[in-house]
């Protein structure tokens, strides 16, 4: 796990060929921290990983090698 800024999107982005899971956790109104949970071969590994936390108040979101967001799962706040 690595810390990230939540604004940094360029971080988001997989390298060729992988998935890349990411974290966002409100801490209050105003702190957001972000983090990659991991990069993974394959889509299915990635919503694997995802859909196994457990945390009620972390967004979790798979990125490919691009910024766009192939799936996500929302905490509930």
């Amino acid at each position: 796990m690595r810390e990230i800024a939540p604004d940094d999107i360029s971080s988001r982005h997989a390298s060729a060929g992988n998935f890349r899971v990411t974290a966002l956790q409100q801490n209050n109104s105003d702190s957001t921290t972000a983090w990659i949970v991991g990069e993974y071969k394959t889509f299915r590994e990635a919503k694997s990983i995802v859909d196994n936390f457990t945390s009620s108040d972390v967004n979790y979101y798979i990125h490919a090698d691009s910024s766009r967001v192939l799936y996500s799962r929302k905490g509930q706040n």
